[in-house]
């Protein structure tokens, strides 16, 4: 966490509970405390923030394996008792300016018609605490293309990705769901497109015998890694126990059924037809790793083959992918739509969509499709607000 955003939030929270207190004594007309008080109570949750933030900072450097649901839920009741004040504080703000230019009566109307926005916000703030998270959505969506085999013509692609284990701690309940759901739905292949735990091997323990009912697909269930899956997010004593921790999540997903591709491609076969699935490591703009190595991963598929690419990070499509038209479909996670936006059948929007271009859903450049999974898991925020997780499943129609 660097320094400069540390105190960037520090300013935040003070500035929010500072206003919040003032509004308060506006809209109640009660006597206001001396304003050093006002001063050392808006500082306590600065104060306790951070505390949070160098706990939180020991144990990601210290490679002591955090309890996830803890520190996420926290995160989550952070944000429903900020981010709804800090929604109200313009309507404040234009209150002050109001009664500067000697509209005293105005200003309280303008403060009372912030209050139901601010309402509104921590009720789906709340709601996506307790019911959000694990509201499952279906999602079916269909590529055309001419590149798709006659035999695979309504072929029938199921995608999944970021579970994030470790944030749902040794509570197998929800994803013991996400299976039976997977589990109900009619698939030729299932797809996992990465991020199946936060960072340890060990956060995929409690899961094994779930994953175990896990179904397999006529045509194989396939999975490459995210960035997650890499061991980058904590201090290693050495580099030997960093890739044995790779290397059981590798296993784990295999365990689960999962054909793990990591730069390479297999032929999946109907009738007289051919399809080739690729498989990239996780590949990123800086500050992720680029372990993904596409020429490798494309080989042996020759060119003029239709190829279907797993690649976790939507970036490499724009970045690498696009200009190879052997690569009709590509199918990536990674954004969870950051788990807080709207998604309606007239509305997309998204705070992610300022970090990624490609971030929920499907695109296309050219002859080229990409499909975005908003991530059936969660992390860092325990609750999802108006991005529900996801279950896709894609059928291909050939032109």
């Amino acid at each position: 966490m660097k320094i400069p955003f540390v105190f960037f939030i520090l300013l935040l929270i003070f500035l929010v509970d500072y206003l919040t207190l003032r509004y308060y004594y506006i809209l109640s007309a009660r006597k206001k405390p001396r304003f050093t008080r006002r001063l050392i109570t808006a500082a306590v949750p600065s104060l306790l923030f951070i505390l949070i933030a160098l706990v939180t900072f020991t144990v990601s450097r210290n490679n002591i394996e955090p309890h996830y649901p803890f520190f996420f839920y926290s995160f989550a009741v952070f944000v429903f008792l900020y981010l709804p004040r800090l929604v109200f504080i313009p309507f404040g703000v234009t209150g002050d300016l109001i009664a500067w230019l000697k509209f005293l009566k105005a200003r309280k109307i303008i403060l009372y018609s912030g209050l139901p926005v601010t309402g509104l916000m921590a009720g789906l703030i709340l709601y996506g605490m307790i019911w959000g998270r694990d509201d499952t959505e279906t999602v079916y969506t269909e590529v055309k293309s001419k590149a798709i085999p006659a035999s695979f013509n309504n072929f029938t692609i199921l995608q999944i990705s970021d579970w994030h284990l470790g944030s749902y701690g040794t509570d197998t309940a929800a994803v013991a769901r996400h299976l039976r759901i997977i589990n109900s739905i009619p698939a030729d292949m299932i797809v996992f497109t990465g991020d199946i735990v936060n960072n340890y091997a060990s956060e995929a323990l409690p899961f094994t015998d779930v994953f175990s009912k896990l179904k397999k697909a006529p045509y194989g269930n396939y999975a490459v890694l995210g960035n997650h899956d890499f061991s980058d997010y904590s201090q290693w004593e050495n580099e030997e126990e960093k890739q044995q921790n790779n290397q059981q999540i590798c296993r784990f997903i295999e365990n689960a059924g999962f054909h793990l591709l990591r730069n390479q491609a297999v032929p999946v076969i109907k009738n007289n037809d051919t399809l080739w699935l690729a498989g990239v490591d996780n590949w990123g703009l800086p500050p992720f790793m680029q372990y993904g190595d596409l020429a490798a991963a494309l080989n042996n598929t020759g060119p003029g083959h239709p190829v279907i690419l797993l690649s976790h990070n939507p970036t490499h499509w724009s970045q690498e992918v696009q200009g190879n038209p052997d690569i009709f479909l590509t199918l990536s996670g990674h954004t969870h739509g950051m788990q807080m936006g709207i998604m309606t059948k007239n509305i997309r929007w998204s705070p992610v969509q300022y970090l990624y271009p490609q971030w929920a859903g499907l695109y296309q450049h050219q002859d080229q499709y990409l499909y975005v999974n908003r991530g059936i898991g969660f992390i860092g925020f325990s609750a999802r607000v108006g991005m529900r997780p996801e279950i896709t499943v894609i059928k291909l129609v050939k032109k």
